[in-house]
């Protein structure tokens, strides 16, 4: 197991991050609430207006990835939709203190997922076995 913890780490990590970028780069394009969100993201949370800029590009280049991300994203926030649009200042507070849904849940645990896997992966790639050639 030790000797392929560093491929299983990756692929984690591949996942989660092509979940999060999916998800986060349509969340600009929801319906109503979408520019509020996305205003608040880039104001107090970094690392996630990181993955909305990607998710952005990636969701641009695959029209299949943006319907998904789209989906869920309208699936995991819109409770918060009406609050978002009285107050567009508090909407990152909405989305990372509120727990509205099982699909919210699961995007706000991949945000910390990605840089917790990140560094998983960076610890077992450092101490993978390696081969051991002798000399004839």
């Amino acid at each position: 197991m030790k000797k392929n913890l560093h491929y299983l780490l990756g692929l984690l990590l591949a996942l989660v991050l092509l979940w999060e970028l999916t998800v986060w780069g349509s969340v600009g394009d929801l319906p109503g609430a979408g520019a509020p969100i996305r205003r608040s993201i880039s104001r107090e949370a970094p690392l996630v207006m990181a993955f909305v800029v990607v998710g952005e590009v990636l969701d641009g280049a695959v029209p299949l990835l943006h319907r998904i991300g789209l989906d869920a994203a309208e699936a995991a926030f819109s409770p918060g939709f009406e609050r978002i649009s009285q107050d567009p200042d508090v909407a990152t507070s909405l989305l990372f203190e509120n727990t509205w849904n099982a699909t919210h849940r699961f995007i706000k645990l991949g945000v910390w997922a990605v840089p917790v896997l990140l560094l998983l992966f960076l610890i077992a790639y450092a101490r993978r076995p390696r081969q051991v050639r002798m000399m004839r």
